[in-house]
């Protein structure tokens, strides 16, 4: 879990994996497959508001990629200051039992 932290992009999760859609207009829209049809595919655009949605007609599409980028932003750890950074690691270390011997250092 921390090494996906660090490195969000190295190993992606099918779960997590977007959807690039390169139009024919030259424009691009990423996201998650919401809903599919024989006609469009509906794009929830933010993974935090699933109500943020596109809806692409299926003619408009010039390509579709799955992509190599995670939505976790690279170097997130870096804005942690160290106490947090050791927080982070008891909780993971403990998987939040807060009696764990790590959340009494």
């Amino acid at each position: 879990m921390l090494e996906s932290i660090m490195e969000p992009s190295k190993v992606l999760s099918e779960q997590y994996l977007t959807t690039v859609f390169t139009l024919k207009d030259g424009t691009a829209t990423s996201g998650r497959i919401g809903q599919e049809n024989d006609e469009t595919v509906v794009v929830i655009t933010n993974p935090f508001d699933p109500t943020a949605t596109k809806t692409i007609s299926k003619t408009d599409i010039k390509s579709r990629d799955l992509s190599k980028v995670s939505l976790m932003p690279p170097g997130l750890l870096s804005t942690f200051k160290e106490d947090e950074i050791l927080d982070l690691l008891a909780y993971l270390e403990s998987m939040g039992d807060e009696k764990h011997p790590d959340f009494t250092k």
